[in-house]
C-alpha cells in the first residue's frame, strides 16, 4: 500500500487513509500474505525522502504480526513542507515494485494498492533534472509501467478529492499486469475515485476484495453515542471458508465483542466448534476478527463506548472467501457415437454443501467437451432448475446433455465453478469413450426408495447390469460422496456380471455423525482389473435430514389412536344418548277411559283435565308419576299415592300401582287392569328409533323381570311438570289418589265435572 502524504490533505482525509490501510491490512484471509506500507510526499532537495516505510514487509501468519500491521500505520501523516509535500507518484511505484521483486514466492499475485487525492506534481524535485520536471517523471513513469507488467504486478489505484486525475488513474490501472486471481474480466485493476475521503475505507476494501477474490458485501454502520451500545451485523453464509469481521470503531477506548450465530461471544484466539480465531487492533481504531472456518449465519458485532466521550460513527464490515470442490459425472461413460451422455456438475463447499440457493445464483457453472472426436473445444449446457435430466431444482448440481460424434474416439469433459470470492481446488474432468457399436458391459441404476437419509441410515439400490460378452465380468462398486457425510458402501463391493448380465445391490451407510445438508453421491462400477474402465456411473443428490423426534416417528400411530379414542367416544356418546332415548318417557300422553261412557273421563271438562302428558326431572326422564285427583288424572305430587310409568325394551308401558302391582300396556291400545271398567289409553308422540335386538341389549343391558326391579321413589315434580297440570286444585280429601271401584258410579252425562 503507497499511501498519499501530501500537503493537499486534510485532516479528516489523514484519518480515512489510515483506517483503510488498518483494514485491508488486518483483512487478509490467506495467512501467507504478505503487507507492507508506505507512505509518500516527495524530496525537495533535502533531507527529507519521497517514499517512507512504515510497516515492514509482514506476512499475516499470526496475531501479533497483525497487532503490528495495526500500529505501525498509525505513522501516516500529513506532510509538511519541510517534509517535502509534493505528490511522487513515480518514487512511490518505484519503491513498491522494489519491495514486490524481493521475497515474493512463485505464483504470488502482487498487488499495489496507490492511495492518492492529486496527480503527479513534483516541480520542486531535482531528482528529475533542471527542466520540465513534470514532464521528465511522466517518462520515467512510462517506464516504471513496462517493469510492472514484466514482474506481472497489478496496480490498484484509488483517488479522493476534488484535484483527481481520473485519467491519469486510468492509465495507471490498465499500465500494469493483467493478470487476475481468477479468469473472471470483473477480477482485472481498475480505477475508483470517490468524492471525499469519507469514502476511502469502503472502496480501497472493494478493491482489496477484488483483487484477492474475496467477497466485501455492503457494510453496516450507525453512531456510538457516549456511554451507550450498538450492535451491527454481519452475513457469513454457507459458502465461505474463511472470513474477517472488520470494525472502524472511531475510538481506541470503543469496546468490540464479536457474537457468533449461535449468540456466543468468540474467542480473541484459538479454536471452538471447528472455527480457529485471529483478533487484532484492539488498542488501534481498526479491530478485525479473522476467524477459518467460521459459523454460517449472522454474525453480530456489539460495540460499547466508554462514557464522557464524544459520539462518533462506526462501521462494520466482513471480507470472505470460499473454497470449494467439484464432481464431474458422464452418463453413460462409455456410448455409441452419435449417441447422447448426460453431464453432471456438482459444487461441494467447505460443509459439503449448500444450503441456501440464493448462494448458488453467484456463481458461474460451465462444461467444455474436448478431444480428436469434437475438433474445436464446443460448451455443455448445463443448468439446475428441475427441469430434465437436471433432477433436483436448486441443489447445487447442474445437468445437461450432449450429442457425441460421429467419429469413435475419448471426448474429455471439463467443469469449472467461477465467482468472486471462490477458490477451486481443482477443475474437475469425465472420460467419456466413444465406440462405434454398443458397449459389451453397460447398464444403469437404480436407488430403491430415493437418496434422502437419517444419519445412521443406509441409501440402498440396485446395479442392472448387461454382458454382451460369452465370459462373465468382474467388476467392483465405487461409492464417491463428500467427507463430511462419511457415506460408505456397507454390501460386498466385488461383484461378476455373468454373460446377459445381472442384478447386483447395493447399501451406502451415512455417518451417524454426517453433516446435514445436501450433496452429489456417486455411485460407479468400474473393472475389478482396471479402474479406470468405468462400466456405469450414476449420480444423484444425496439429503441428509434430521432424524425425526418422537412425536413424528409416531405420527401415524399417534393419528389412527386419536381417530379410534375419537370415534369410540363418538360411539359411546351415541349409544348413551340412543339409549337415555329408548328409556325416556317423555313424548307419552296419557288417558284414563270408563268402558260403559265410552269416553275419555271429564269430557265435560277442559281438555287438559282428560290427558296428562309425561313430563320429569331431567332432560331424559325415565319414570312418570300421576295419580287421579276427583276422577281425572293429575301429575303426582308429594303425598299422592301414584302410579308410576316406564318403557319397556319392547316398547311396551310398564305402570306400577300404589298398591305394588305392575301393569304391562301397549302404545295405542287400553289397559284394563287397573280397575273392573277402567282402561289407561298410551299415546307416543315421540320419534323412537328403530329396534335391533343386538342394540337394544346394548342400550338396555340383561333383561330383569319388572317385578324385580327396585320400587321408585316418590318425587316432586318439577315446574315444568306443575305448569303442564292446569287443573284447580279440590278441597283437599283423605282418598285423593286412589281409584276403588266402589267410587265410581254413572252419573247423568250433564253431572260431569
Amino acid at each position: 500500500m503507497a499511501v498519499d502524504e501530501s500537503g493537499s490533505l486534510q485532516p479528516q482525509d489523514v484519518r480515512q487513509e489510515i483506517e483503510a490501510a488498518a483494514s485491508i491490512a488486518q483483512s487478509g484471509l490467506n495467512p501467507r500474505t504478505r503487507v507492507t506500507v508506505v507512505g509518500f510526499g516527495s524530496d525537495n532537495g533535502g533531507s527529507e525522502h519521497a517514499v517512507d516505510q512504515y510497516c515492514r514487509p509482514t506476512v499475516i501468519g499470526t496475531a501479533g504480526d497483525l497487532q503490528y500491521l495495526a500500529g505501525c500505520v498509525q505513522g501516516l501523516h500529513r506532510r509538511t513542507a519541510a517534509e517535502g509535500n509534493d505528490t511522487d507518484h513515480v518514487a512511490a511505484l518505484d519503491a513498491a515494485l522494489s519491495i514486490l521483486s524481493t521475497g515474493s514466492p512463485a505464483g504470488a499475485v502482487r498487488t499495489i494498492f496507490l492511495l492518492t487525492d492529486g496527480r503527479l506534481d513534483v516541480p520542486r524535485s531535482p531528482a528529475y533534472g533542471p527542466g520540465s520536471r513534470n514532464a521528465e517523471a511522466e517518462r520515467r513513469l512510462k517506464r516504471l509501467f513496462q517493469r510492472a507488467r514484466d514482474g506481472r504486478v497489478q496496480i490498484w489505484p484509488l483517488g479522493f478529492g476534488p484535484e483527481v486525475d481520473r485519467p491519469s488513474l486510468d492509465a495507471f490501472a490498465a499500465a500494469g499486469s493483467q493478470q487476475a486471481c481468477d479468469q473472471r474480466p470483473d477480477s482485472r485493476p481498475r480505477a475508483r475515485v470517490v468524492h471525499d475521503s469519507g469514502q476511502v475505507v469502503r472502496s480501497l476494501v472493494e478493491a482489496y476484495a477484488t483483487a484477492s477474490c474475496y467477497v466485501a458485501p455492503p457494510s453496516n454502520s450507525g453512531t456510538l453515542n457516549p456511554g451507550g451500545k450498538l450492535e451491527l451485523s454481519l452475513q457469513v453464509p454457507d459458502i465461505a471458508s474463511n472470513a474477517t469481521l472488520t470494525v472502524a470503531k472511531g475510538n481506541s477506548g470503543v469496546r468490540v465483542d464479536f457474537i457468533d450465530p449461535r449468540g456466543a461471544v468468540a474467542p480473541s484466539t484459538g479454536s471452538r466448534d471447528g472455527s480457529t480465531f485471529t483478533r487484532s487492533g484492539q488498542r488501534g481504531t481498526i479491530e478485525a476478527l479473522r476467524v477459518a472456518a467460521p459459523l454460517n449465519g449472522t454474525w453480530r458485532v456489539r460495540l460499547t463506548m466508554p462514557p464522557g466521550t464524544a459520539a462518533t460513527s462506526v462501521s462494520a464490515t466482513v471480507l470472505y472467501q470460499g473454497l470449494i470442490r467439484s464432481t464431474l459425472v458422464a452418463e453413460p461413460p462409455t456410448a455409441q457415437t452419435g449417441g447422447t451422455v448426460t453431464v453432471r456438475l456438482s459444487l461441494l463447499t467447505r460443509l459439503g454443501r449448500v444450503a441456501d440457493p440464493a448462494e448458488l445464483g453467484k456463481l458461474a457453472f460451465s462444461v467444455v467437451a474436448s478431444g480428436r472426436p469434437v475438433g474445436t473445444p464446443r460448451p455443455v449446457t448445463v443448468h439446475d432448475d428441475g427441469v430434465p435430466p437436471d433432477e433436483t431444482a436448486h441443489d447445487g448440481t447442474y445437468s445437461g446433455t450432449f450429442k457425441l460424434p460421429a467419429e469413435p474416439g475419448d471426448v474429455t469433459l471439463t467443469g469449472s465453478v467461477a465467482a468472486q470470492g471462490i477458490r477451486s481446488e481443482a477443475n474437475p474432468t469425465a472420460l467419456v469413450k466413444v465406440a462405434g457399436r454398443p458397449p459389451d458391459v453397460a447398464g444403469g441404476v437404480v436407488f430403491d426408495g430415493g437418496t434422502t437419509v437419517h444419519p445412521g441410515r443406509s441409501v440402498r439400490g440396485t446395479f442392472r447390469m448387461t454382458n454382451r460378452t460369452a465370459r462373465p465380468v468382474r467388476a467392483r462398486i465405487v461409492v464417491d460422496a463428500p467427507p463430511e457425510f462419511g457415506a460408505r458402501l456397507t454390501t460386498p463391493a466385488a461383484v461378476t456380471v455373468p454373460p446377459g448380465g445381472s442384478l447386483d445391490d447395493f447399501a451406502v451407510l451415512v455417518d451417524r455423525r454426517s453433516v446435514l445438508g445436501r450433496a452429489a453421491l456417486t455411485v460407479q462400477m468400474v473393472d475389478d482389473a482396471d479402474p479406470t474402465k468405468v462400466y456405469v456411473a450414476r449420480q444423484r443428490t444425496l439429503s441428509v435430514r434430521k432424524p425425526p423426534g418422537w412425536w413424528a416417528r409416531n405420527a401415524t400411530a399417534i393419528f389412527i389412536g386419536g381417530t379410534l379414542l375419537v370415534a369410540a367416544g363418538m360411539a359411546w356418546m351415541m349409544v348413551r344418548r340412543a339409549r337415555r332415548s329408548r328409556r325416556s318417557v317423555r313424548g307419552l300422553r296419557v288417558q284414563v277411559v270408563r268402558d260403559s261412557v265410552g269416553g275419555a273421563l271429564g269430557t265435560t271438562g277442559s281438555a287438559k283435565a282428560r290427558e296428562i302428558r309425561a313430563g320429569g326431572d331431567g332432560r331424559w326422564p325415565e319414570v312418570f308419576r300421576f295419580a287421579f285427583r276427583d276422577g281425572v288424572p293429575a301429575h303426582a305430587k308429594v303425598g299422592d299415592q301414584a302410579f308410576e310409568m316406564r318403557r319397556t325394551r319392547d316398547g311396551r308401558i310398564a305402570v306400577r300401582c300404589p298398591d305394588g302391582r305392575t301393569v304391562m300396556a301397549d302404545i295405542g291400545t287400553g289397559e284394563d287392569r287397573l280397575e273392573p271398567g277402567l282402561r289407561l289409553l298410551f299415546k307416543d308422540d315421540s320419534r323412537r328409533p328403530f329396534s335391533v335386538p343386538f342394540l337394544d341389549r346394548l342400550l338396555w343391558g340383561p333383561e330383569r323381570p319388572e317385578s324385580l326391579r327396585p320400587p321408585l321413589e316418590s318425587a316432586v315434580p318439577s315446574e315444568d311438570e306443575a305448569k303442564s297440570d292446569p287443573s284447580p286444585e279440590p278441597h283437599p280429601d283423605p282418598t285423593a289418589g286412589t281409584l276403588p271401584a266402589s267410587t265410581w258410579r254413572d252419573p247423568p252425562e250433564d253431572k260431569w265435572l
